[in-house]
């Protein structure tokens, strides 16, 4: 639907060459909100926009910052002892021994960040629910709240995938 739009939208003002947009898709967790953009960089190191649209962030600085931090998630998880430390900041209270536990039957030696936000994916809202987001920024030292992203319409991803 995304993609038919932007090319509807190409079909309507022929002019334009770049497409400017600040994603704010989440989806509802419980009572909280989750980042589609934060979920799909945990797991893909990319937002779907970058993925599906070759989307990138207008400002150079944010982007050369995001490059920066998606290479720190796909590093190794040595120590998922000091990855659970990390993360207990984030947690509800109430909720931490079942994070912790999910998390440690989850992880497998030399997973990767990614690997582990995948497998742990399956159980997105009750794993990710309040944490996931602030643990992301502070990664990739990136906050995308109100972040400009744009899509060229010369990008082969806007008129291919």
């Amino acid at each position: 639907m995304t993609k038919a739009a932007i090319t509807f939208m190409y079909t309507l003002f022929p002019r334009k060459a770049d497409l400017y947009f600040v994603d704010t898709s989440q989806i509802t967790c419980n009572r909280s909100k989750l980042s589609l953009a934060y979920l799909y960089i945990a797991k893909y190191g990319k937002t779907w926009y970058q993925d599906k649209f070759d989307a990138e962030l207008l400002n150079s600085d944010l982007r050369r910052r995001l490059a920066d931090g998606v290479r720190r998630l796909a590093a190794p998880i040595d120590d998922v002892d000091a990855f659970i430390d990390s993360v207990k900041p984030y947690v509800v209270p109430r909720r931490l021994h079942s994070t912790t536990q999910v998390i440690l039957s989850s992880w497998s030696h030399g997973m990767t960040y990614h690997g582990l936000f995948r497998k742990l994916g399956e159980h997105d809202c009750d794993i990710f629910e309040n944490w996931l987001e602030p643990f992301i920024n502070d990664m990739v030292k990136v906050s995308l709240f109100n972040a400009t992203w744009y899509i060229s319409k010369a990008a082969p991803a806007a008129t291919t995938k």
